[in-house]
């Protein structure tokens, strides 16, 4: 597990990083984050605690510890924690501009 100590809330906020990021994110058991999209980055979920749902345009993924889940641009996106514990992940982030 990592500890959310060990991992800031975003590289690119560290002001190394201009294209790139990674961050830490976490979500309370019943969390959810709405359907949103994105026009200028595409990013990677690697999910590390918990277990939840992550709807992916039309497509339902049940996801826990070990799930990657790439996010095209302008595809429309939601996560859900159906778990007892934190539902903690990765984000990797390109930006396009």
């Amino acid at each position: 597990m990592v500890s959310k100590d060990l991992v800031p809330k975003s590289l690119r906020e560290c002001g190394e990083l201009k294209r790139a990021d990674i961050a830490y994110q976490e979500y309370e058991p019943g969390g959810s984050m709405e359907s949103h999209s994105h026009t200028d980055f595409e990013h990677i979920y690697y999910f590390i605690t918990g277990k939840g749902f992550m709807k992916v345009g039309d497509e339902e993924i049940i996801v826990r510890p070990g799930t990657v889940v790439s996010m095209p641009l302008n595809t429309p996106h939601s996560l859900r924690n159906t778990g007892e514990e934190p539902l903690g992940h990765l984000i990797f982030v390109a930006y396009t501009k």
